[in-house]
């Protein structure tokens, strides 16, 4: 790691210049030494600056700082943030060529204007960077200005796109939305996940869980923004607004699996100008979206026009073509120039529930269930005592669509309501619906009649010491054991990837969690040209960590086929390095702002949820929409980078 020569950083100032360059302590802010062959001599983030070289010109790249911070992330609605940035950078610029005690007072005044005065948070945290450097480090106003001129590479964030798998640039989404811009609001949606009609239903919106307005009063509503701005194009019958094709590349590629990683990637490849061949072994596409997840949160008549979406941009999808049966690893590897598998997650974990074999009303699984009623099938009779066992979305959807077919459910858990995966306004939901929850029990074994189930030894269980994941561990309370009449149990207790289809030389490696390993950062498999996202890699999870993996999968594919090789530009190593060192962890002065409720859906009436499989929730209107857009703080980061070729002027 590279050494502080000075900086300012988490309040606390940095000055080592004085020291000998082995006495130096390494930057505490962690990143690769280099990017792509230039030395990083220079760190601003909201946490401040950090000065690598003694040769730096700092006040250069304060002024470039302050431009940018101007001209990408300003919003232009109020004076102060848009053009009180710009006249500091020019100040910036003024002082570097003439330091005067006055001209540095007045510099230290505006930026405090700036932070007094800007509407949002982006500006004054921004010149808060600058007020420090001008505070502790006058001196180094006029130092180094015949220095050689530094590369600079940003990354615009905010805790909640830091938060979201795909990226999305969520205040700036919002922003458009606020002003009634839905189009415009759904092109930057696009730029980093295809699917915001899917996305904007059935994510459970980890932006949400960081996002700073919850520490005035509730949460930005930001899921049911994203649908508003693609329910506006969709019900309106705009055209999709998605970006121009590149010129044909003439490389073809495949991707195994219509699901929410396979489409993405298939949507970015097809962007850039590659031909793409979609591989699945389902009769429609969507892959889990399609058939794990019920009608009533996500209609497929609307996955399948974002699936036309893609195919419009020259797609081809074959069906009922699986890997390992109808293709194989040889055929893909002889045809195309690069391969993307994208399987998901369907194999499903054993149940564990004795004596269920070849017992007629145990079904294999939670998603062979689903699966079977999004198919047409009605695998159950009105009126069934049915149990669903598991806690996760898969046991939900299970219970509440169990619930529409007719029957009487209940869900047995093995821990407590507050330990359960599934989203806990889908759990409220269920229960809202008449699903009976049987927490802390587990089911021991199949209670049987003549090969027909008639109820479930289940057992109680209670809470022990936290396990790897931090939930406590399930205990057996011995000699608890009961049973529970009914006439049909479900399963849903997990699903893992089906990886037979890898043959021994194939040199597609396998993790001890049964998933397809790959290079964290590249998402390249052990076999050139094959690449791998979704779920077959990180064990089943969301829809939206799904299109993120598909999406920066795709990226890299694409430079495998047209540079010969994969790598990260700047701007992406800046991106990962403020990810991974936490960047949004560290405690900033809360916000402020008047308290405004939270807007939320609303549901159709509950006669019509119990009795359909129409979507439930009635989506935000365009003035609803503005009006929870406003409530947005915009507390958008900036940070910056400044590299230099090694050797160059120094």
């Amino acid at each position: 790691m590279p050494k502080v020569v000075f900086g300012f950083r988490k309040g606390e100032r940095l000055d080592f210049r004085n020291v000998s360059e082995q006495d130096r302590p390494e930057s505490p802010f962690k990143f690769a030494d280099e990017v792509n062959g230039e030395q990083v001599l220079l760190v601003i983030s909201w946490h401040g600056f950090l000065v690598y070289d003694i040769g730096v010109d700092i006040a250069a790249a304060m002024a470039e700082f302050m431009r940018y911070v101007s001209s990408e992330g300003c919003c232009g609605r109020c004076i102060p943030g848009k053009n009180g940035t710009t006249a500091l950078a020019e100040k910036l610029v003024e002082l570097r060529e003439n330091p005067t005690y006055e001209g540095l007072n007045e510099a230290i005044e505006l930026a405090e204007s700036i932070r007094a005065t800007s509407k949002c948070s982006l500006a004054p945290s921004s010149v808060k960077i600058v007020i420090s450097f001008l505070k502790e480090f006058p001196d180094q106003l006029h130092k180094n200005t015949s220095a050689p001129r530094l590369n600079y590479y940003h990354h615009l964030s905010a805790p909640c796109t830091a938060a979201c798998p795909a990226k999305v640039r969520i205040p700036e989404f919002i922003d458009d939305i606020r002003s009634r811009r839905f189009l415009p609001a759904l092109s930057t949606i696009r730029d980093t996940l295809p699917l915001p009609g899917l996305c904007g239903r059935v994510c459970p919106h980890p932006c949400e869980k960081v996002c700073r307005r919850g520490e005035i009063d509730e949460p930005v509503n930001i899921m049911s923004l994203k649908q508003a701005a693609w329910n506006y194009e969709y019900y309106r019958h705009q055209p999709p607004a998605i970006p121009e094709k590149k010129a044909v590349s003439g490389k073809i590629c495949a991707v195994i699996g219509a699901g929410p990683a396979g489409l993405t990637a298939a949507y970015y490849l097809a962007l850039a100008g590659h031909r793409v061949d979609i591989f699945d072994m389902l009769a429609e596409p969507g892959g889990m979206a399609a058939v794990g997840i019920p009608d009533f949160r996500q209609p497929r008549e609307l996955l399948a026009h974002e699936v036309n979406i893609i195919r419009s941009l020259g797609v081809n999808i074959h069906y009922n073509r699986k890997l390992g049966e109808d293709i194989s690893v040889k055929y893909l590897k002889t045809t195309y120039d690069s391969t993307l598998i994208a399987v998901g997650a369907w194999k499903p974990q054993e149940s564990g529930i004795a004596d269920s074999d070849g017992i007629s009303g145990v079904m294999e699984s939670g998603i062979g269930f689903l699966r079977e009623v999004a198919e047409g099938g009605v695998p159950l009779e009105k009126g069934e005592k049915v149990l669903v066992v598991g806690g996760g979305n898969t046991a939900i959807d299970c219970a509440r669509t169990a619930l529409r077919l007719g029957a009487d459910v209940a869900l047995l858990y093995r821990r407590s309501r507050s330990e359960m995966p599934a989203e806990p306004d889908e759990v409220a939901d269920a229960e809202e619906e008449g699903v009976e929850l049987m927490m802390l029990t587990a089911p021991v074994r199949a209670v049987s009649e003549n090969g027909k189930l008639t109820g479930l030894e289940c057992v109680r269980m209670r809470l022990g010491s936290p396990d790897a994941t931090g939930r406590r561990s399930p205990e057996v309370v011995f000699g608890s054991n009961f049973i529970v009449p009914c006439d049909r149990v479900i399963p849903a207790i997990g699903q893992k990837p089906d990886l037979s289809f890898i043959g021994g030389g194939d040199e597609i490696g396998v993790s001890r969690w049964s998933t397809i390993e790959v290079s964290d950062i590249f998402h390249n498999t052990g076999l050139p040209g094959f690449f791998a996202a979704g779920d077959c890699i990180s064990g089943p999870n969301t829809v939206v960590r799904a299109v993120g993996s598909g999406r920066w999968a795709a990226k890299m594919m694409d430079r495998y086929m047209t540079k010969g090789r994969v790598y990260l530009e700047p701007e992406e190593v800046i991106e990962l390095a403020l990810y991974e060192n936490k960047i949004f962890e560290y405690g900033e002065e809360a916000e402020t702002a008047p308290a405004s409720p939270r807007n939320n859906m609303e549901k159709i009436p509950m006669e019509e949820r119990l009795s359909t499989f129409n979507e439930i929730n009635v989506p935000f209107g365009e003035i609803t929409a503005s009006r929870e857009a406003k409530r947005c703080l915009r507390c958008m980061r900036i940070g910056m980078f400044g590299t230099q070729k090694k050797g160059a002027g120094r």
